[in-house]
């Protein structure tokens, strides 16, 4: 989910999520379950006006991952959801196999 902070800034926030068998959940540890759209304006910037971004976990010198990373993540595809035109958060698809393109 899209929120303000405690000092207004805009969070992306973990409302739910499913993990496979082995995989530590981020809802389990707080400090892993929201994230500062400021940290990711390039992505966050893309999202909010609307396209899909494919991050590749081996590509970081161009994107910065920390925060949108998971364990054994090679390529995590997050698609923006928007209710009534207004942005409302995303959800994301970790690839822990192999590196894709969306």
């Amino acid at each position: 989910l899209s929120q303000a902070g405690p000092g207004g800034e805009p969070l992306l926030v973990v409302a739910s999520e499913w993990v496979a068998d082995g995989v530590v959940p981020h809802l389990e540890d707080p400090a892993t379950c929201s994230c500062d759209e400021r940290n990711f304006s390039a992505v966050c910037t893309e999202l909010r006006a609307g396209r899909s971004v494919c991050l590749s976990m081996s590509d970081t010198s161009t994107v910065p991952t920390i925060g949108f990373e998971g364990i054994g993540t090679k390529t995590k595809a997050i698609v923006p959801i928007f209710i009534g035109g207004e942005f409302t958060g995303i959800v994301g698809f970790d690839n822990t196999k192999q590196r894709r393109a969306i």
